[in-house]
């Protein structure tokens, strides 16, 4: 996986790294990636899938997180008049997580799973992940036949 910093995040950077290693799908938080894929003249999904992590709607235009940010926005209200009604003022004393989770949706920026081949070596791997433990490779953990 290569992560790119926000600041070197450009279409002519993009351009080079996705020409160069050709991915099978790009993950980002930055919607434009559509546009420039476009301009690379690929065809997102059947080439390349796209995933964003924040997603804006929950129509399905893309794949990716929708992030609940009504949900969020509830969730710190109920915190903040909870810590009114215990008469609490400023920042906590001992810091508190609140976590309201993204929620996958099925967009038209990605093909079904089982449309992403992979590699010869990923589907190797992944028919193995897959296979019963039984049917591994168990003879160096399994009992010596004593009979």
């Amino acid at each position: 996986m290569h992560v790119v910093p926000d600041r070197e995040w450009t279409e002519k950077n993009f351009a080079k790294w996705f020409t160069k290693n050709k991915p099978e799908v790009v993950v980002s938080h930055h919607e434009e990636v559509l546009e420039w894929l476009a301009r690379l003249k690929v065809k997102v999904p059947q080439e390349t899938g796209f995933i964003h992590l924040n997603l804006p709607d929950t129509t399905g235009r893309m794949a990716g997180i929708y992030q609940n940010g009504h949900e969020v926005g509830a969730a710190a209200a109920d915190f903040l008049v909870a810590m009114l009604h215990r008469n609490e003022r400023g920042i906590p004393e001992l810091p508190h997580t609140i976590l309201v989770e993204g929620t996958w949706i099925d967009g038209k920026t990605l093909l079904a799973r089982s449309n992403y081949g992979g590699s010869e070596y990923s589907k190797r791997k992944r028919e193995e992940q897959l296979r019963p433990l039984e049917t591994r490779e168990m003879t160096k953990y399994q009992m010596p036949n004593t009979k």
